[in-house]
């Protein structure tokens, strides 16, 4: 198949929706087939890059680091055109998912659209007001729900995710599948261990970590919505109580700086450490690096971070969240946390209890064998197959009908005209009937004012004998 793959978002941002889709690609691509990204240019892209096609774009200020799609010259929709595509898959629902949409109905060619991002839980990035947030997360839900149902099949990560987007009133097949984690990666089977652990020893030796300090780490995007502050005040204490374990922050974005001065308010200077920026394929090294990886964050799809600590066989520390239910349980192969004050004591838990943390470690990658990035290749190129079926059998149902409503079409266009007539009639009536109405009414009212008016001039003249009368009384009496 050829397959294009349209996204807002890709290359050189690091997010778990690029994450997804480039994992995709590789294993459709292993698969055989031809896949392109078609995506928006930035500043810091590659030129020429092979297999992608990038669309003119701006800053889109509202989310800190990305760009929309603001017009789509001919000369882009002639080389998707070229591409002879089988089939489009949006990744996200903006600028260029929507482009996606328009040349789906251009080509004639179905439209899967993969659900990743929970929107309504990013309201506050646009909306300062509570009651602008209530509006701004009724509208996205009805703006995602339109989007998805012009589509021939939905994807998404969990059960969560697919009860969300019901409830937008989405009404296509929906798939539920995790994305993959390339596991050769992560376990670090693909490097030589002897570089691995060499590379290891010069990042510890990069932050100032020794080697019998215990790291925590959280990894991805610094947003306020992934609730890193939480983390940071709810195991100061204990940061502050041992001076050997450290909390690695791995990525950027718009929280960075406040959480540095939420560490410096609490005196944590020299126990959380900010990495800033780091490329995707270096993840791996982080995950290796750390005992757990925590997370706080409750508006994820999946949390896919979850799922490559797991398969770099580190104990994964995460706060309760209804995608995690099937995937997750408290002490098998990882630790839950449903108050937040209850963080510090699956930290300990971690640190003092070995066993605990060997079995966790093993179960988690058991877990994680089920995720694997061949079997989400898979299970999307099925979902491919059934949407291409569905839609070939709409369009010829579509085409049949036009077939057969021939004769349909002109009794329709003659009964359109008759009723047209008829309804012009009608209105002609109803105006010659109001008319008539307001005549008659006319006509009364006239009736009546002459009456009014006989009446008046007869009153006048008995009045006027009246007086006649008394004054020639008036006369006989004084004479």
């Amino acid at each position: 198949m050829n397959i294009g793959i349209f996204s807002d978002t890709y290359s050189p941002q690091i997010n778990g929706v690029i994450t997804s889709f480039v994992t995709l690609k590789k294993e459709l691509e292993k698969r055989g087939h031809n896949v392109t990204i078609v995506t928006v240019k930035t500043p810091l892209a590659r030129e020429n890059e092979p297999g992608v096609i990038r669309l003119p774009s701006i800053p889109f200020r509202a989310f800190d680091g990305m760009r929309i799609g603001v017009f789509y010259p001919p000369q882009y929709v002639s080389q998707i055109r070229d591409l002879k595509l089988d089939i489009i898959h949006t990744q996200t629902e903006f600028t260029v998912g929507a482009f996606g949409r328009m040349m789906g109905k251009y080509l004639h060619i179905p439209v899967v659209h993969t659900y990743h991002t929970m929107y309504e839980d990013y309201v506050h990035y646009m909306a300062k007001t509570e009651l602008n947030k209530k509006i701004l997360k009724k509208l996205t839900k009805k703006g995602m729900g339109f989007y998805m149902n012009t589509c021939a099949g939905i994807i998404v990560p969990t059960e969560k995710t697919r009860e969300s987007i019901e409830s937008y009133g989405v009404t296509k097949p929906i798939s539920v599948i995790p994305t993959g984690v390339e596991l050769e990666s992560f376990g670090g089977e693909e490097e030589d261990q002897g570089a691995l652990r060499a590379r290891l020893k010069e990042i510890r030796s990069w932050l100032g970590i020794r080697k019998d300090d215990r790291v925590l780490l959280s990894l991805g995007r610094v947003a306020k919505e992934k609730s890193i502050d939480i983390i940071i005040s709810q195991i100061a204490d204990y940061l502050r109580s041992h001076k050997n374990v450290k909390l690695l922050i791995v990525g950027d974005g718009p929280e960075k700086a406040n959480l540095e001065q939420l560490a410096a308010r609490l005196h944590l200077e020299k126990s959380v450490i900010f990495t800033g920026w780091v490329e995707h394929s270096h993840a791996k090294y982080y995950y290796k690096l750390a005992d757990a990886f925590v997370t706080a964050s409750v508006t994820e799809t999946q949390g896919l971070t979850l799922y490559e600590a797991m398969a770099a066989d580190t104990v994964v520390i995460a706060k309760y969240d209804k995608n995690l239910e099937g995937a997750l349980a408290d002490g098998v192969n990882s630790l839950i946390f449903r108050e937040d004050d209850q963080l510090k004591e699956k930290v300990q838990m971690v640190f003092e209890d070995e066993a605990l943390k060997k079995s966790l470690r093993a179960a988690g990658q058991e877990t994680v064998k089920n995720l694997s990035a061949q079997r989400f290749g898979e299970r999307v190129e099925e979902v491919y197959g059934k949407a291409m079926v569905d839609f070939q059998e709409q369009l010829r149902q579509e085409a049949l009908l036009e077939q057969q409503g021939g004769g349909k079409k002109k009794k329709m266009k003659k009964m359109k005209s008759l009723w047209k007539k008829a309804k012009k009639k009608l209105s002609t009536e109803k105006r010659e009937k109001k008319e008539r109405k307001e005549a008659k009414e006319k006509n009364r009212e006239k009736q009546r004012d002459e009456s009014r008016e006989t009446e008046k001039k007869k009153s006048g003249k008995g009045q006027d004998k009246k007086e006649k009368q008394e004054k020639n009384e008036k006369k006989a009496a004084d004479a």
